[in-house]
């Protein structure tokens, strides 16, 4: 039994060997020497083009009125008009319900009011 181990373990190995070396024989310098090339210049492109790339910057003016843009957000909770759960905007399944098959909730505590669950696609 253990010389039937070790053949097919030395014929698996001899194969890998066959594989490798059928490879090697393939490729010429050359054509090692194109894919190398190749790397580099991709690997000097990615560079170029974050190197190319302005940082965004965000400011603030201190005491400015933000509660206009706030009414006009829709809230992040919401459901479908029939169904029996809820979710936040960011959940997996919320992108599946029709604009105007959503009712909107200002909190969680208003949804759960309306005997919904939390969606299972939305689990924290």
């Amino acid at each position: 039994m253990y010389n039937y181990y070790k053949i097919v373990v030395s014929i698996r190995i001899h194969s890998i060997q066959d594989i490798v070396k059928n490879i090697n024989r393939r490729l010429s310098f050359y054509d090692i020497l194109a894919l190398l090339v190749l790397v580099l210049l991709l690997f000097i492109l990615t560079f170029a083009i974050k190197a190319g790339v302005e940082p965004t910057t965000v400011s603030y003016e201190e005491g400015a009125d933000d509660s206009a843009s706030l009414d006009t957000v829709p809230s992040a909770i919401f459901a479908s008009v029939s169904g029996k759960t809820y979710t936040y905007s960011w959940c997996k399944g919320a992108s599946r319900i029709k604009e105007s098959n959503k009712v909107y909730f200002s909190s969680e505590t208003e949804a759960k009011s309306t005997d919904r669950r939390l969606s299972k696609l939305c689990q924290r």
